[in-house]
């Protein structure tokens, strides 16, 4: 497995260490935004009033370029993929909500979830808890030096991987941890175009250069709605 999968690396971590990781957003970072609870399904508005946050057709100048609030919504949104923004206080604070409604989250975020901490985006089952903690452990901490860690998402044992989740540190100028950056990217897309412009056909490797993923629970709670309407479906054939 490559060093750079976070199934590896993670794993090699102080767990004591990792185990201490606040995921309840109970400090402070840089930036936080204080006096609203983290929680409230409200909290952008609250935030953005008491911030006196600039939006529409104001202008931003950005390190390499001038453009109004708008122009970046409509840039972020239509990035490939699925971006999320966390900082150092373990908040979520932002994500490229997709426009279309019919459009299902690979990373699933809801717009009542801005502002609030890991602990509650990420749902305390099995091992994500310990997970999220690995992740933000060995970027906050610049762990072996490395600053970006990517998982593979399959179906559970055997299956295909799906997806991949891409984790980046976020620095300031002085190279200051400011947050994470999380990246989904769905695979099969673009391994079918490259295979069909190189003129390549995909072939099974009987020896992966993966073990099997344990799946998650998300995973594991798809595959037993999946077996449910396949058993409702064949009873009513008969």
């Amino acid at each position: 497995m490559a060093r750079d999968d976070g199934l590896y690396w993670l794993g090699e971590l102080d767990q004591n260490k990792v185990a201490e990781e606040d995921l309840a957003g109970k400090g402070k970072g840089k930036y936080t935004v204080e006096g609203i609870d983290p929680n409230d399904p409200d909290w952008l508005e609250k935030a953005a009033a008491k911030t006196q946050a600039v939006s529409g057709d104001t202008y931003v100048k950005l390190d390499c370029g001038l453009l109004t609030v708008n122009q970046i919504n409509w840039l972020l949104r239509s990035v490939f993929g699925e971006l999320t923004y966390c900082d150092d206080n373990h908040q979520l604070l932002w994500y490229n909500k997709n426009p279309d409604p019919n459009y299902r989250m690979m990373g699933k975020r809801r717009p009542d979830q801005i502002g609030s901490p890991m602990s509650e985006v990420h749902p305390n089952r099995g091992n994500v808890f310990k997970y999220v903690k690995q992740v933000w452990y060995g970027l906050r901490t610049k762990a072996t030096g490395r600053s970006e860690v990517w998982t593979p998402v399959s179906m559970g044992h055997g299956q295909p991987i799906l997806h991949y989740n891409r984790y980046k540190r976020i620095e300031d100028e002085e190279g200051n941890f400011r947050g994470i950056m999380e990246w989904v990217v769905d695979l099969q897309p673009l391994a079918e175009y490259y295979l069909k412009t190189n003129g390549l056909k995909a072939v099974k490797d009987e020896h992966p250069q993966r073990p099997d993923l344990v799946p998650s629970p998300g995973d594991i709670a798809l595959e037993k709605k999946r077996q449910s309407t396949d058993a409702n479906t064949a009873a009513s054939q008969h």
